[in-house]
């Protein structure tokens, strides 16, 4: 994950693809989401979610949406949000009001290398069980 702002823009560009995101909904969607588990009663709670939404992208505490992609090779998932500009520290303003969400999307990245093989593994051998 990282963010840039620019100008008033705040770009928050994923470390996972747009396409790795809609192959996880297709075949795992449930890897889109973080849960928190409570300890005391082992339910676990939906703190976070991550999605696509061409042309509208959100942050907050409970999730994403990203709204486009890198030009590159790779098209990693990217979000552009209106920042202001005013704050003394903009490093600091953009850590208070996004600093949580933040937290939990590399988080969630940091897991879906491990997902994605797990799923691809899962489809391999889901194909290889089909005769046509």
């Amino acid at each position: 994950m990282k963010a840039t702002l620019n100008a008033n823009a705040l770009i928050i560009q994923s470390a996972v693809t747009v396409e790795q995101i809609k192959k996880l909904k297709k075949l795992k969607p449930e890897a889109l989401v973080v849960f928190e588990k409570n300890e005391d009663t082992k339910a676990k709670t939906p703190v976070f979610m991550v999605g696509l939404t061409p042309g509208c992208a959100m942050l907050d505490n409970t999730g994403i949406l990203f709204d486009g992609a890198t030009r590159d090779e790779h098209g990693y998932a990217t979000a552009t949000l209106m920042f202001p500009t005013d704050a003394a520290d903009p490093k600091e303003a953009i850590a208070d009001v996004y600093g949580v969400a933040l937290t939990r999307l590399k988080a969630w990245e940091e897991s879906i290398p491990a997902v994605i093989e797990s799923v691809e593994a899962d489809r391999a051998a889901l194909l290889s069980s089909i005769e046509v």
